[in-house]
């Protein structure tokens, strides 16, 4: 029993694709971003931190920051500050600041001319209780805020110089964009969704009607539809379905019509066999020529029902006998042999048309026996006088004709002639040319039908 799990309709599968698009390129659009921006961020604000660093070092080897002076800074290191303020307000593409200030060992900031005196403040505060290392950039994440910190000692000054970046502003803005970034995947995903649902819709119902007409096709409802769907492939899959419905109903009819001429054919000898019977056991018949009708019209039963098996092989596409090489001259000789007493019967004979050369073929047996059994009977019941046997070997193929001269064949029964169930003028139930058809094309051949002075059924079966 097939089971049924992970099953899903059409809408779940659509939507399900959709949304996973969706995510992934809304999860790679925010890792790339982000990966760049907090990229670039760190490197930006790390060179500025670096050049600011730099500034301010070159700055305190000038004179007025070398004077020693009791209780802190000199006279002249105030005035220095006051010409370095250049170097506070640095800024670079990111827009972030770059600043400094000064401080001694115990956190108290000593550049109190700085204009941002709630980051002296905060920085001092961190490098002073040992968060900072001395020489080496680091990242500070307090209280909401972002910097990154360089902190340098200057023992001629008896103070440490503290430069940072503040990013707190870059980062923010970046957050932002991740939020914006967020509610418009939102509102794409939720757009997606809805048109998602819209597109299973519109294939949902298709294939809900089109499952419904392969379901009335089952049931034997040959009923043509011409619903016109907007999606291209539905049309195609609807009108391949109206074609198969017609093949069906047609097939259909012809079955109906071969089991109709196969019980009128089977009643008759029957008939005669229930007949014959009953005039044996009442005594009121002659022993042998009741026993010769008998046989006669066993024979007759025997011949339909093989031709029915053999079809019956044919659509399987069984392996129908063990093949070898054979002569058809000598096959199409011993199948004239077979229906010699009913054309002697009928005043026909048979002529032979052989070349000198065996016509050798690969075969089974039993196919070229029911293709060229049925060949010459289908002759021999519309011949006049004459019935002609043609076999020639052309190398890479071997064909084989069976003329008769009879009236030919009926205009309006030659494009059914090798239909299955088919029986046309003088026919007998419609199986015996649909046999020789599938016989030869079992073999990668053909059979055709012309019409001159004499009928002619040809046959073409190539060599491998």
């Amino acid at each position: 029993m097939n089971s049924k799990k992970g099953v899903k309709h059409i809408r779940a599968h659509v939507l399900g694709a959709l949304l996973t698009v969706v995510i992934c390129c809304f999860a790679a659009v925010m890792i790339v971003f982000n990966a760049f921006v907090w990229s670039y961020i760190d490197r930006e604000a790390t060179e500025q931190l670096r050049n600011t660093a730099r500034g301010v070092g070159a700055l305190e080897q000038a004179t007025p920051f070398r004077e020693p002076w009791e209780g802190g800074l000199p006279p002249q290191g105030q005035r220095g500050l006051r010409w370095a303020r250049d170097l506070d307000r640095s800024q670079n593409r990111i827009g972030t600041t770059a600043s400094f200030f000064l401080m001694d060992a115990e956190g108290k900031v000593l550049d109190n001319m700085t204009t941002e005196e709630d980051n002296a403040g905060l920085l001092a505060a961190l490098v002073g209780n040992g968060e900072v290392a001395l020489d080496r950039q680091t990242r500070l994440d307090t209280d909401g805020r972002s910097f990154y910190v360089l902190v340098s000692e200057d023992p001629a000054l008896n103070c440490l110089s503290v430069c940072y970046v503040e990013v707190t502003g870059i980062r923010t803005f970046a957050s932002t964009v991740n939020l914006v970034l967020g509610i418009g995947m939102a509102v794409i995903g939720a757009g997606a969704a809805l048109a998602a649902l819209r597109l299973s819709g519109q294939w949902s119902r298709p294939v809900v009607e089109l499952s419904d007409f392969a379901t009335a096709i089952g049931e034997g409802r040959f009923e043509r539809r011409d619903q016109v769907y907007r999606v291209a492939e539905f049309n195609q899959l609807q009108e391949r379905m109206n074609q198969a419905s017609e093949r069906l109903k047609e097939a259909d009819e012809k079955q109906k019509a071969f089991f109709q001429n196969v019980s009128h054919e089977l009643r008759t000898p029957l008939m005669s066999i229930r007949c014959y019977a009953e005039g044996l056991t009442s005594g009121v018949m002659d022993r042998e020529t009741a026993g010769q009708v008998l046989m006669k019209e066993t024979d007759r039963l025997t011949d339909m029902v093989e031709d029915l098996l053999y079809i019956s092989r044919l659509d399987r596409k069984k392996e129908r006998g063990l093949r070898e090489e054979l002569d058809l001259r000598e096959v199409l000789s011993a199948c004239a042999s077979d229906q010699r007493l009913q054309a002697e019967k009928k005043g026909v004979s048979f002529v032979y048309d052989f070349e000198d050369r065996e016509a050798a073929y690969l075969c089974a047996e039993e196919d070229m026996r029911r293709l060229f059994g049925n060949l010459i009977s289908n002759a021999v019941r519309y011949a006049q006088t004459t019935v002609t046997l043609k076999c020639r070997d052309e190398g890479s193929l071997v064909t084989v004709t069976v003329s008769d001269d009879g009236p030919g064949v009926a205009p309006e029964d030659l494009p059914h002639l090798f239909e299955r169930f088919y029986k046309g003028r003088g026919g007998v139930h419609g199986i015996g040319l649909s046999i020789v058809k599938g016989a030869a094309e079992a073999y990668g051949g053909s059979v055709g039908v012309s019409r001159s002075d004499t009928t002619d059924f040809t046959v073409r079966l190539p060599r491998e």
